[in-house]
């Protein structure tokens, strides 16, 4: 018989993001629960970029209506610490702990016939505001085979200015 044992951890600073009028949470089923939080610095920086990606998307003459929402798949737990005990998800949806990642779904990019500026936008600003892609596989540097599978993501990273 398995046996768990319950602890609570506290992350301090970390702030709800799911009201952001810059992109969308959806907790999707492998990263279960209020997984909508993050530390304020990286937060701050996220909003940063997502306005400078609308602004400069905006400024390269794609259609407002055109411009693709952000979707959130995961960010951190309410109060941080562990959001796969008990799941084992493995690397790097562990990382999830602190406040500091975001996993971005990258489906209604993927669909739209601006695909290519608005990915490389978004990249340029995330890069800019402080955020790392540290799983290859998740990142922009994903290979095409990578980026066909059902459910490709980026892992960003913030590390600070």
């Amino acid at each position: 018989m398995v046996s768990y044992v319950s602890f609570y951890v506290f992350v301090p600073d970390l702030e709800d993001m799911s009201g952001s009028p810059y992109f969308t949470t959806n907790n999707i089923t492998s990263h279960p629960g209020d997984g909508t939080y993050m530390q304020y610095n990286a937060g701050v920086a996220l909003i940063t970029a997502l306005d400078d990606y609308q602004i400069k998307s905006a400024a390269d003459g794609i259609p407002t209506g055109s411009i693709v929402k952000p979707n959130s798949e995961a960010l951190s737990l309410k109060y941080g610490g562990i959001f796969d005990i008990g799941k084992n998800y493995s690397n790097p949806h562990c990382q999830h702990r602190s406040g500091l990642d975001i996993d971005i779904g990258m489906a209604n990019f993927q669909a739209s016939s601006y695909h290519t500026q608005l990915v490389a936008n978004l990249e340029d600003k995330l890069l800019a505001a402080g955020y790392t892609f540290p799983e290859g596989s998740e990142s922009p540097y994903a290979t095409p085979t990578e980026q066909s599978q059902p459910g490709y993501h980026w892992h960003a990273h913030y590390d600070g200015p």
